[in-house]
């Protein structure tokens, strides 16, 4: 009977060991977001040329939307945190694709914020320059010139491996791009790696 209480007595200590130190292991990966912090990412996307007007992209000149399937080729931040879950930072991220021996590339260059609602989740946004054209002509001359205009970047993104310094995980990011005769929709998955 003595030597059931002690055994059934050890049961419970090594569970609660166990349990202590899944506690403290959880707490050490807790993210600590201070600081400088650095973004890097890359994914599908779709970019859709809406309300054209001009002979670029549409040889008759009509209006309409298209889509085409290309790649976000690298999103860049770069800034800072204010709290532990907001930050600043400058951000440039682009949606593109290759047509007709072209590269054409949708691009947002501005400052953007980034909140934490909960250290798996957190939304993004920021206001800046919008660039559209082809980045170079691949092939002959380019159909779209390099334009400027003003673009927004907004995104919702997860973040399923975190460690104290860094996280791993994907955002969806709508990038919407304003010129003078048309507008630019893009859309990207982006897979994504930060430093806290």
């Amino acid at each position: 009977m003595g030597s059931a209480k002690r055994s059934s007595r050890g049961r419970c200590l090594a569970i609660a060991a166990a349990v202590a130190n899944l506690t403290s292991t959880a707490r050490a990966e807790t993210p600590e977001r201070e600081g400088f912090t650095l973004e890097l990412g890359a994914g599908p996307a779709f970019t859709s040329f809406s309300q054209l007007r001009t002979a670029s992209l549409n040889s008759e000149g009509t209006a309409y939307t298209v889509p085409y399937v290309g790649l976000n080729p690298i999103a860049v931040s770069a800034g800072g945190f204010f709290t532990r879950d907001l930050a600043g930072m400058g951000r440039i991220t682009n949606t593109s694709f290759f047509r007709d021996g072209e590269y054409v590339v949708n691009t947002f260059f501005g400052p953007a914020m980034q909140y934490w609602f909960a250290d798996e989740v957190f939304v993004g946004g920021g206001v800046g320059l919008g660039i559209v054209g082809a980045f170079p002509p691949l092939l002959g001359k380019a159909e779209v010139k390099p334009k400027p205009g003003y673009a927004f970047s907004a995104r919702v993104g997860v973040a399923p491996w975190t460690s104290e310094t860094q996280r791993f995980g994907f955002s969806l990011e709508f990038v919407p791009a304003f010129f003078e005769v048309y507008r630019v929709l893009g859309l990207a998955l982006n897979f994504e790696w930060q430093r806290f």
